[in-house]
């Protein structure tokens, strides 16, 4: 099963690993860390200010759930918090028009200055330079989305 993630369509199979009745997680093409994920609504609206009410709640009530399970996931790896980042506009540095949510364990050091993070984001957009970071391959993205979804054993979370 495809799901429309802007112009793109995301695979259940490869690359989605959580789901609710409003909202989808996916792993990330072009992650600028280890378990950067994405989280978006179901339905495809553009910008942050068209969801409704009850998908601005499930969107962020899944982020929590997930960036909880990820970030006491990664802690053996460092993890020590997490950045949650919408990019709402082009002026912003959406490059799909869908909204969703970045979720980036952080460990320290990772990017230097702290909020070099925003641009890394900005050069690692479906758009950005493949040479700088390539997309990774579908059995990369399907055994992290293994991992993950291993994260949420729980009915309700599954992928229909």
């Amino acid at each position: 099963m495809l799901y429309p993630f802007g112009p793109y369509y995301i695979s259940r199979a490869v690359e989605v690993f959580y789901s609710t009745k409003l909202t989808l997680a996916v792993v990330n093409l072009r992650p600028v860390a280890h378990h950067h994920v994405l989280v978006f609504p179901r339905r495809p609206v553009a910008r942050f200010a068209d969801l409704v009410e009850a998908e601005v709640a499930d969107l962020w009530l899944s982020a929590q759930r997930i960036g909880s399970r990820i970030e006491a996931h990664g802690r053996k790896r460092g993890v020590s918090g997490l950045q949650f980042v919408i990019q709402d506009g082009v002026g912003s540095g959406q490059t799909v028009p869908h909204v969703h949510v970045h979720i980036v364990p952080r460990t320290p050091g990772d990017f230097t200055p702290n909020d070099a993070i925003y641009g890394a984001l900005e050069k690692r957009g479906f758009h950005a330079d493949e040479t700088e970071r390539p997309d990774r391959s579908r059995d990369e993205m399907r055994e992290e989305r293994d991992e993950l979804a291993a994260l949420f054993p729980e009915a309700e979370y599954q992928v229909p």
